[in-house]
């Protein structure tokens, strides 16, 4: 749970950032670039922080509060109802869509965790992050080193087969949750 709270963190603070500009577009006319462009920016900027520095108390008190599923709700139908109070309907309609399922696209932390994760081996960043804050060392790590040192080409293919079992869990997870047909 704790991992997970860590990579969602960016992705909430973009989500809420996004809701307030929406809202604060009610009031002070602001252009498309600044409500898509200061979650985006809030997302990076907390992604790399939250990369660097780490305090599971405070994830944890964000998330039983602020960040907790149901006040993100409420804050959503909240600015819903605002946003249709005051006519901007297809914002209205953004903001609502945003909490289902639009939140993913506002993820550039996603890319910046890829790229600090690249020195761990090409691991997912949940592994680099558990592997970081725990010291924890995954059995597929010993056979990531054999294979550095037998050859680069067969790195190569460790990574390729590495990501396709990625890619092959979450589509299991997926069906499982019953999102996907198996």
């Amino acid at each position: 749970m704790e991992v997970e709270l860590w990579f969602q963190f960016p992705i909430n603070v973009g989500l809420v950032t996004m809701l307030g500009c929406l809202v604060y577009s009610i009031y002070v006319p602001l252009s498309w670039y600044w409500i898509i462009g200061v979650p985006l920016a809030a997302n990076c900027i907390l992604g790399i922080l939250n990369w660097v520095v780490y305090s599971k108390k405070l994830l944890l008190g964000i998330y039983l509060t602020v960040f907790h599923n149901l006040v993100l709700w409420v804050f959503t139908i909240a600015a819903v109802v605002l946003l249709i109070a005051n006519g901007a309907y297809g914002r209205a309609v953004l903001a609502f869509l945003l909490n289902l399922f639009l939140v993913d696209f506002i993820q550039p932390h996603m890319i910046i965790y890829s790229i600090l994760s690249r020195k761990y081996g090409g691991m997912h960043p949940k592994y680099v992050f558990f592997k970081r804050i725990y010291q924890y060392e995954f059995p597929f790590e010993k056979d990531m080193k054999e294979e550095i040192t037998e050859s680069p080409a067969a790195l190569k293919i460790f990574k390729r087969d590495l990501r396709t079992n990625h890619q092959k869990l979450l589509k299991e997870s997926y069906a499982d949750k019953g999102f996907l047909k198996k």
